[in-house]
């Protein structure tokens, strides 16, 4: 374990982080892998090796006094109730009574999810074929059920369908940052990245008579471009993106030979392309909603006719990709269960490990066991006679650098990626830049899915102060966002966790010793007196709320919806469920 996971751009030991048990470790990394999510990198990525967060642990908070007192609840709000959230509220509120004094130890804790399902990407970003990734749930279904809560120190009350604003609501469904740091302690931010970064390439124009042009139009409004973030969304029935439907429809019918281009090499764009790749049958018994599986694998009787080439594309080699093996090996298995085959150049390959810092990143084990996978793939070579319905070709060196469109209307539409092969340069493992070579090749392209990376967002202009706008994170002391609590204080002391506290890298389980970190700052601050009490407020969330007239949905409410989802028009006896997409149903099913 020491030896197979790496965070982002700074490799980092997690399972060696002491405040981490090893039983908790172990089912992070293999039941509850986010790794169909995150581009997790292997050790060597720059050539050092540190340990998480300076290895701070509760131990370095000392052991709970026994005195004992009846003063009130410390009232804290986290904003997110996605896996950085969940974990959050479970280590503060067991390091609280294990390392806080009984007169300070009684919790509150109020989880705030602005959709009206809580989990965030454990439910609408885990690849529908990984339903082992999402037992997570579990877990964190037990902070919420009433009878975990009773007499322990701590009550955590989950907010649903709840939009968190700046420091002026704009609608009146929405409930300010400022208010909630009047009516709480405490206010956690962990609600992610709810954006992505940006593949803003040229975009050429090619006219019916073969004219090409050069356009000033952003490739963001070129039909036929969606982030992979989005598509993802949609397909696990996030309620907010049932809009690309029609942009995938769109991209993808009536063609009899459909070209795909992914571009990116992390675990979305593998995912991506799988989803893509897999046949029909394959994809009835999961939980992919019937809304995406109807317009990628449709039950037509032409539909069986369509042949589908999916290109996979990325600047560098294998050996720097930021895909982890499971993801690959999926993709090699390919034939066993679909009429879909994954290829792979030789030739790219032997670039990719023919510089001596790429030998000594191979060194590296998780480097050395994909390397092995696919050179041992592309020497099989084509396995069947006939052509398979779907090709996933996993190109490397292959690095994006234009649309070639077509006028429609007064709309640009897809036509092909154009690409140039790249070489890479430098000596240090870990950080060879890929340089172009000037030579191009054009991929048609139907449909290009761009996944190079998730970014977090401020909430609104009043929280750019203390945001980290290139790195898309929140400026942070081990969590605790310190610009931001020097202003007024009146209002409670923010913290930060997850991915808007280090940026999207990691697994499930990254998000344990983050989660830890940030409740370390918490509950020392709470011990020093650096965080005071205040008086109890004139009226609770749920009275703000109510009074506003916002359909919020509590825990019970969420249970309805579950329960909505198990029952719902169900495509094959296997699936687990048929999530509701309609976010009005949603609330009606929570209301039922």
């Amino acid at each position: 374990l020491r030896n197979s996971h790496s965070l982002g751009s700074t490799t980092r030991v997690v399972a060696s982080h002491p405040a981490i048990p090893a039983s908790v470790f172990r089912r992070s990394l293999h039941s509850l892998s986010f790794s169909s999510l995150i581009p997790a990198r292997a050790i060597g990525d720059r050539g050092t090796t540190t340990s998480l967060f300076d290895r701070r642990q509760f131990s370095t908070l000392g052991d709970a006094s026994s005195e004992g007192s009846d003063s009130p609840p410390w009232r804290v709000a986290i904003v997110g109730s996605g896996p950085s959230g969940c974990y959050t509220a479970k280590y503060l509120k067991s390091g609280a009574a294990s390392k806080l004094p009984a007169s300070k130890s009684s919790l509150k804790i109020d989880v705030i999810e602005r959709l009206p399902t809580p989990y965030g990407l454990v439910r609408n970003g885990v690849a529908p074929d990984h339903p082992e990734v999402k037992n997570v749930q579990n877990d964190f279904d037990s902070l919420f059920e009433t009878g975990n809560n009773s007499n322990v120190g701590a009550k955590i009350e989950f907010y649903g369908n709840v939009t968190v604003c700046g420091s002026d609501p704009k609608k009146a469904s929405e409930v300010a940052l400022d208010e909630l740091r009047e009516l709480y302690d405490v206010v956690i931010l962990a609600y992610g990245c709810e954006s992505d970064r940006q593949l803003d390439l040229p975009v050429d124009v090619i006219d019916e008579d073969g004219t090409e042009s050069s356009s000033e139009a952003s490739s963001s409004g070129v039909k036929g471009i969606l982030s992979a973030r989005e598509f993802v969304n949609w397909y696990n029935g996030h309620p907010d993106y049932g809009w690309v439907t029609e942009k995938v429809q769109d991209a993808l019918a009536t063609r009899d030979t459909q070209n795909i281009v992914v571009v990116g090499h992390g675990n979305v764009a593998l995912d991506c392309a799988r989803v893509l790749a897999k046949s029909r049958d394959s994809l009835d018994p999961t939980d992919l909603t019937s809304r995406a599986l109807d317009v990628l694998h449709p039950q037509s009787a032409s539909a069986g006719n369509v042949q589908r080439s999916i290109s996979i594309v990325g600047r560098r080699g294998h050996v720097q990709a930021a895909f982890t093996i499971k993801e690959v090996r999926e993709l090699t298995k390919l034939l066993d269960d679909d009429d879909a085959q994954l290829i792979v150049r030789k030739d790219e390959l032997e670039m990719g490990g023919n510089t001596e810092a790429s030998q000594e990143e191979l060194k590296a084990r998780p480097r050395a066991r994909i390397h092995k996978l696919l050179e041992g793939h592309a020497k099989q070579g084509q396995q069947q006679d006939t052509v398979p319905a779907a090709t996933v070709n996993l190109r490397f060196f292959t690095n994006p650098i234009r649309f070639q469109t077509t006028p429609e209307g007064e709309e640009l539409r897809l036509l092909s990626v154009v690409c140039e092969r790249t070489n890479l340069e430098g000596d240090i493992p870990g950080s060879q830049t890929a340089k172009g070579t000037g030579v191009t090749e054009v991929i048609d392209a139907d449909l290009c899915l761009v996944s190079i990376g998730y970014k977090g967002l401020p909430i609104d202009e009043s929280t750019t102060a203390f945001f980290d706008t290139a790195k898309g994170i929140l400026s942070n002391d081990h969590g605790k966002v310190t610009t931001a609590n020097d202003t007024n204080g009146d209002l409670a002391p923010l913290y930060v966790s997850g991915w808007l506290k280090r940026g999207p890298s990691g697994i499930i389980g990254t998000n344990i010793g983050d989660a830890k970190d940030t409740v370390v700052s918490i509950l020392k601050d709470m011990n020093s007196g650096a965080i005071s009490k205040s008086s109890p407020p004139k009226q609770s969330l749920g009275d703000l709320l109510e009074e506003r007239k916002i359909r919020f949905v509590d825990w019970e409410a969420y249970r309805r919806i579950e329960r909505a989802d198990v029952r719902h028009q169900k495509r094959h006896p296997d699936q687990p469920r048929e999530k509701i997409v309609d976010r009005e149903i949603l609330l009606q099913a929570a209301e039922a």
